[in-house]
């Protein structure tokens, strides 16, 4: 009963899941445009469409991927109770993880920026009730709607292969999913980071706080406005030491680490079945050809 339940979470289905949820997420925001362009004459809200895609690209296919296989979320996601010292590190893992990511990315938004390739970023906010609102669209919804998909669905899928092979796939398709070539490489890291923080809690409520306050430290810093370069390159150094300490506070007795046998050949295959090769063509004709 047990390997039957298994073998309906396969890779294989959840990369099928995922190629629905990337291609939903660009057809949603030009439906979007369309629907909002003709009916109020404009641009559509960032907010605006940030919720729609959370809801129609996201939690939506979720749900019908959850029906088809005749599951509940109660069987798939790891639901441990964080107590408040975990919960409050988590926090700050997000916090003092967001500069080590632009750190990250850095090197190819520097060389992307020169042929002018870098994708529009999210509007600052123009005051403190902007801001209380960004934390919600941008930081809560995408923090929850995300981490039940990926350390939820995703993870549910890869985990019987053993923690260091659910880390590599999982965070090689979180940073995929957000079709981005500037922020891949934090976002895999950040996809790494995510994955670790459930595994060891065994709890996906360490990935949405740390999802969220990740999230939240980057809209804080725009809208708190950038700090001059020495005091920037301060913060990236201190943040640097500060989550490796946080990072390393996590209980990490609640998982066995048992190694993932095969591990390359595994990756490899999570990389060329047929739905995520299609996500990598949409990537890149998202960004070269249209």
């Amino acid at each position: 009963m047990e390997q039957q339940k298994k073998a309906q979470y396969s890779i294989n289905s959840c990369g099928w899941l995922l190629l629905f949820v990337f291609y939903l997420q660009f057809l949603t925001g030009e439906t979007l445009n369309l629907i909002w362009g003709k009916m109020l004459w404009g641009s559509v809200p960032q907010y605006v469409a940030i919720v729609c895609v959370q809801i129609f690209a996201v939690v939506i296919p979720c749900t019908v991927f959850l029906l088809l296989k005749n599951a509940k979320p109660t069987e798939i996601l790891k639901t441990r109770k964080l107590n408040v010292p975990t919960g409050i590190v988590c926090f700050l893992i997000g916090v003092f993880a967001q500069p080590v990511a632009g750190l990250i990315n850095s090197p190819v938004i520097m060389a992307m920026s020169k042929g002018g390739q870098v994708s529009p970023q999210l509007n600052i906010p123009q005051n403190f009730g902007g801001y209380l609102l960004g934390l919600v669209v941008v930081a809560l919804i995408p923090a929850v709607f995300e981490e039940l998909l990926m350390r939820g669905i995703v993870l549910h899928s890869t985990e019987k292969y053993g923690y260091r092979l659910s880390l590599a796939i999982s965070s090689i398709w979180f940073a995929l999913l957000h079709n981005s070539f500037e922020n891949f490489l934090g976002m895999l890291f950040l996809g790494f980071v995510l994955c670790y923080a459930v595994w060891m809690t065994q709890s996906v409520y360490a990935g949405i706080i740390i999802h969220f306050s990740f999230n939240a430290s980057a809209l804080t810093m725009q809208y708190l406005g950038q700090p001059n370069i020495w005091v920037m390159w301060l913060y990236i150094i201190v943040s640097i030491f500060l989550f490796c300490v946080c990072l390393s506070a996590i209980n990490r007795k609640l998982v066995r680490r048992y190694r993932s046998n095969k591990m390359f050949v595994y990756i490899l295959k999570a990389l060329l079945n047929l739905p995520v090769i299609l996500i990598i063509l949409g990537i890149t004709m998202f960004h070269f050809c249209i």
